[in-house]
């Protein structure tokens, strides 16, 4: 189980909705095209969130899209390997 929300250091929070481990914080990362070929992408999950949830190489992260009033609202959730 990972622990609750805690900002990182430095990040500003906002106020919390609903609960006091609910926070909106915001990043910003490039798209980078993985090959010549390929139609996918990546991108840079930052360290802030890596340290926030002690994620390490080979854990997964579940991706819920959804398209609202013209947004793309994207739920990301750590889940650790086994």
């Amino acid at each position: 189980m990972f622990p609750s929300y805690k900002p990182p250091v430095g990040v500003s929070e906002s106020t919390p909705v609903g609960q006091e481990n609910n926070y909106i914080i915001h990043y910003f990362s490039e798209l980078i095209k993985v090959s010549i070929n390929a139609n996918s992408y990546h991108t840079t999950v930052p360290a802030a969130i890596i340290n926030q949830f002690n994620l390490k190489e080979g854990d997964q992260l579940e991706w819920t899209l959804k398209a609202e009033n013209g947004e793309l609202i994207v739920i990301v959730k750590p889940e650790k390997s086994k």
